[in-house]
């Protein structure tokens, strides 16, 4: 059992989940990313892992990239919006100045193997 819920990783914790599924899957993990203000700056949304062409994965399972895109919350007016591949190293700051702990991302491997069987990916 783990210390939090599925929550958290919906909601600011989507970088600890897809650093997990990452280490667990070996899929790389992307962002979900907002272009605004003329494109010039960026904001970013969510983190997932990506298993193949238009198919990524979260807490919630599999989602395709236009499920991403529209279900991403912005707090800018975004004009265009991509998922981009982006480091494990990255992912543990992009979302924050602190990285997340290794023990909350302990925690979110164990959800990762035991609710998504790794054979469902293959």
């Amino acid at each position: 059992m783990t210390r939090y819920s599925d929550e958290l990783y919906r909601m600011g914790g989507c970088d600890i989940f897809a650093i997990a599924a990452h280490r667990v899957l070996g899929y790389p993990i992307h962002v979900v990313r907002g272009f605004y203000n003329d494109e010039e700056y960026h904001e970013d949304c969510h983190l997932v892992v990506k298993i193949k062409n238009d198919l990524y994965f979260d807490i919630d399972g599999l989602k395709s990239g236009d499920d991403l895109e529209n279900g991403c919350y912005f707090e800018h007016h975004v004009k265009r919006v991509e998922i981009i591949e982006i480091s494990e190293n990255d992912a543990k700051y992009i979302l924050g100045c602190e990285p997340p702990l290794e023990d909350d991302i302990d925690d979110a491997t164990l959800i990762v193997t035991e609710r998504f069987p790794l054979k469902r990916f293959k």
